[in-house]
């Protein structure tokens, strides 16, 4: 219905519009009170509205439709506002949503008012209102006072909004609550009645199937009886699929609650276990048969447990100092086949050699990783065990055919027998292998290379005990698909390391590679060792596929008078595509160290610098002047993942 225009109704209003946005407030109070007394009965604006206006005010809902009538108490209310008169503000606003509860012009002007009164929660539920009322009449998400009504609402809404998360879609919940623990979900159950009814419904399943004990104990924790286990075992139907146990002993986790879980684990693919309270006993018919990954710390067992899960692990990490390595394969491993294995970790004295001695079946291992290994001398329990070293099995048909990375780590190599290490490399003339990392102590004979050569056992006991090995022709490790070799601790001879790794680098795949220079000597000069070591690897200057260098234990002249005295900027500044660079040297003090780095980072174009030498203050001020230069400075060493990436 068309609606009647006053024309001096609208000249009041457009008076007291120019009157407020010339800031006079009291005039343009008055137009818009002229505009209220102009009302037939002089009386307020509802009732003008009822008795003169042609809308159905009265008749449908109490609304009225003329505009008019909402501009003058919206103009009056902002009059009122600036001459912090709140109360006949909030008045006048209560009066354009009497008149119009569908119009936005209402709940804006409240909710201001609302907020100016330090009443946040009413101006968070005005806006609230507002929104509804714009979804009733399908208002256009374009509407500028429907957009102003979203910005004001904002820093409301984050802080009044409360809603019970378990209400949200069921994906959304599983997906919130996937980042608390196994404890604090246990927790959350005693909130309150529905949340417990919630959280163990058939529904919810899917998150007890991950069960965890881990972590410090809260105060007020006990362990779990069996009771409690029985009944998180009901939460998720029966049907484990990870199991961490990671200090069984503070938990209290014995044979018989171990069994209790096991039960209800049948399609268990995660097994992770450390610190047991006693040696591990279960029935045969009670241990997981699907288990994928499996992680055993200071963990003791019987065979049977071996016979179960051979078949269907893929990824095993064994770390004990107390359990014997080789029980992890039993008397014969040969009889025994882990057909899926692809990654292994261990960490036990002797493995390696026993791995090599009596290689168990592993057809799919590609990535292995050794840690803490034995001393030099056989284990007392070889005899026992019935090895037979003349008659070594070939780790290339029992294990290492499909070896892609090998990572061998803190333990003196010298220390052990070398020859296990020579032969894993060996496998294929390493042209399987994609990363090698190994932190032992070694260096090469000059002209010779433990890892590019093939050397019989003899001859690496010659070179452990510093005997000297006449040359002769050998088999060259030539390592065709090597993308990354990291060496901390390990001399290479740079002429065999030239020949060793030509393939990789002229197929453009070697992108890491570490250099470690000589032993300083009390009464040696400092600088000439370290020069000739960069010498001895011009070969390698401005190769492209390198993107990532380790240099360790160099020490140039302490005042250098030019680049020669220090070359190894000038080095690194060949390498067009070089991103990281891992630097460390015990030879070096914390400002002087910091003084190398500054000219490497003025002549190179790296992005990350790992190092391990400066520390506190001056560590803060090498980060802010290498950030002026886009680097940024790392503590440590260069992080190691596992498993290892490949292609």
């Amino acid at each position: 219905m068309k609606i009647e225009r006053d024309p001096t109704v609208e000249a009041l209003i457009h008076d007291g519009r120019q009157a407020y946005a010339a800031k006079r407030f009291k005039q343009a109070l008055e137009c818009f009170t002229r505009f209220e007394k102009i009302a037939a009965d002089n009386r307020s604006v509802f009732h003008e509205a009822i008795g003169a206006c042609h809308c159905s005010v009265g008749k449908e809902f109490g609304t009225c439709d003329n505009s008019l009538h909402i501009q003058a108490l919206d103009h009056r209310a902002a009059s009122f506002e600036a001459l912090k008169e709140l109360g006949r503000a909030k008045k006048d606003a209560e009066w354009i949503l009497e008149l119009a509860p569908r119009a936005l012009d209402g709940y804006l002007r409240l909710g201001k008012v609302a907020g100016l009164q330090k009443n946040y929660e009413f101006a968070w539920k005005v806006y609230n209102s507002g929104l509804e009322a714009a979804a009733s009449t399908d208002t256009l998400a374009s509407h500028p006072k429907l957009q102003k009504l979203h910005m004001l609402r904002r820093p409301y809404h984050h802080k009044f909004f409360k809603q019970d998360p378990l209400q949200l879609p069921l994906d959304i919940v599983h997906i919130i609550l996937s980042f608390i623990s196994y404890r604090d979900l246990i927790m959350c159950t005693c909130v309150c009645w529905p949340w417990r009814k919630s959280l163990t419904s058939p529904e919810n399943r899917p998150l007890w199937r991950t069960m965890e004990l881990a972590g410090k104990a809260a105060k007020g924790w006990r362990s779990p009886t069996q009771q409690a286990i029985l009944k998180y075992l009901a939460n998720s139907g029966h049907d484990i699929r990870r199991l961490t146990l990671a200090n069984m002993k503070k938990y209290y986790i014995n044979n018989a609650k171990l069994h209790t879980i096991f039960r209800a684990a049948r399609n268990l693919e995660y097994l992770d276990m450390r610190e047991q309270m006693e040696t591990i006993k279960c029935p045969s018919q009670v241990w997981p048969k699907r288990i994928a990954h499996l992680r055993l710390i200071d963990i003791d067992f019987e065979p049977e447990f071996i016979d179960a899960v051979a078949g269907s692990v893929v990824n095993l990490d064994l770390q004990s100092s107390v359990v014997r390595p080789f029980s992890l394969f039993r008397q014969h491993p040969q009889t025994l086949e882990w057909s899926n294995l692809r990654y292994l970790r261990m960490s036990s004295a002797y493995t390696f050699s026993l791995l090599i001695d009596l290689p168990p079946l592993m057809p799919n291992l590609e990535q292995l990783w050794v840690n803490d290994v034995g001393g030099r001398g056989r284990s007392s329990d070889d005899s026992a065990m019935g090895f037979d070293l003349e008659q070594r099995p070939d780790i290339k048909a029992r294990w290492a055919g499909k070896l892609k990375v090998f990572v061998y780590g803190e333990s003196e190599l010298r220390d052990i027998h070398p020859e296990s290490l020579v032969h894993t490399l060996s496998v294929n003339n390493g042209d399987t292998l994609q990363h090698v990392d190994i932190t032992a102590g070694w260096y090469d004979p000059p002209g010779l290379s433990f890892m590019g050569e093939a050397f019989s056992d003899q001859e690496i006991m010659d070179l452990c005990e510093d005997r000297s090995v006449m040359p002769r022709p050998r088999d060259l490790n030539t390592y065709a698909n090597l993308r990354s070799l990291r060496l901390q601790r390990v001399r290479l001879d740079g002429e065999g390391a030239r020949r060793m790794l030509q393939k990789p680098l002229n197929g453009g795949k070697l992108s890491h590679f570490d250099i470690v220079f000589p032993s300083l000597g009390y009464t040696e000069a400092e600088g000439p060792e370290s020069v000739q070591r960069l010498r001895d690897f011009a070969w390698l200057q401005g190769a492209e596929s390198i993107r990532s260098l380790g240099v360790f234990e160099f020490r140039f002249r302490r005042h250098p008078r030019n680049d020669d005295d220090l070359p190894l900027k000038g080095f690194l500044a060949t390498f067009p595509h070089l991103e990281e660079l891992e630097a460390s040297s015990v030879y070096y003090d914390e400002q002087e160290f910091c003084m190398v780095l500054g000219d490497i980072i003025l002549a190179t174009k790296l992005k990350r610098i790992y190092q391990s030498v400066v520390k506190g203050a001056w560590l803060d001020r090498l980060r802010v002047a290498a950030a002026q230069n886009g680097v940024e400075i790392m503590f440590g060493p260069r992080p190691r993942e596992w498993p290892v990436q490949v292609l």
